[in-house]
């Protein structure tokens, strides 16, 4: 009984231990990730920007017309829009999916108004595998 009594309390404290370790330092990680990427888009810096990218990454503009495959590309992407950048920000906490990813909400701001977003990010290695659009305001 006594036995069965300290295995329980040590599986407990083990899932304790990596519930707090992986959970934690992932949500951590992608919103240091999203805010590096926010931070090389608002310098229009398009080496910061594919910096926080793995090497075969995934990239979908918030149009969903088109997916850049790799850190060239989408560091290409980056410096062929750079005049267009608009000042974004990521507003408020990421919120985990049940694929393992993040979703969190970006805006980018014009003179009169702000533009609301949403992106999926995926991590793999510590930088960002996948980024989508969910959802965009189109400016009009």
């Amino acid at each position: 009984m006594v036995r069965l009594v300290i295995v329980t309390a040590l599986m407990f404290v083990v899932v304790a231990l990596v519930g707090c370790s992986s959970e934690g330092d992932e949500m951590v990680t992608a919103t240091d990730l999203v805010d590096a990427w926010v931070a090389g888009w608002n310098a229009k810096d398009p080496e910061q920007v594919a910096a926080v990218f793995t090497d075969d990454a995934q990239y979908m503009n918030p149009t969903g017309t088109e997916t850049f495959t790799g850190r060239d590309e989408i560091r290409t992407h980056a410096t062929e829009y750079r005049e267009f950048i608009m000042n974004a920000r990521r507003v408020g906490d990421g919120v985990a999916t049940e694929d393992e990813g993040f979703v969190f909400r970006i805006e980018f701001d014009a003179e009169t108004k702000s533009y609301p977003g949403e992106i999926e990010v995926e991590l793999r290695d510590d930088l960002l595998a996948r980024m989508v659009w969910l959802t965009y305001e189109q400016l009009n």
